[in-house]
């Protein structure tokens, strides 16, 4: 009787944990085109900028510091981009560039390269076949 029992709790625990890895599916976060001007700010070790009580941390722009003369902590610019809202925090989102404004000249952003973007982040680990390395 014993084992009986513990067999099915075993089951239960196997088949649990199986149901218990989801789809491996993340929910996107909503996407908002705007454009935000302001001082250049370091915030958690990424350029970022602040509007109203929104922080926006700004992807791709360190490729562009030594490049862009004047682009540095404080310096007043105007970024045009799309803003990805965070779920865990209302206060800071994701600003990917498409337009840089800085001292009246505009620099246009190239996006992200196509083998960098995440398409499916849940299939993060999965052996990518193609090119022999882990994604």
């Amino acid at each position: 009787m014993k084992r009986k029992i513990l067999f099915f709790i075993l089951a239960a625990v196997i088949t649990a944990s199986a149901f218990a890895q989801g789809t491996g599916k993340i929910n996107r976060p909503v996407t908002d085109k705007i454009t935000v001007s302001g001082n250049l700010i370091v915030a958690r070790g990424s350029p970022a900028l602040v509007s109203g009580d929104v922080t926006y941390l700004i992807g791709g722009l360190r490729r562009l510091f030594g490049f862009v003369d004047g682009l540095k902590e404080g310096a007043e610019v105007s970024i045009e981009g799309v803003a990805m809202s965070s779920q865990k925090e209302d206060k800071t989102k994701l600003l990917i560039p498409s337009k840089l404004t800085l001292g009246g000249k505009t620099y246009e952003m190239a996006p992200m390269p196509e083998k960098f973007r995440n398409k499916n982040p849940g299939e993060r680990g999965q052996r990518n076949r193609q090119h022999g390395h882990y994604l």
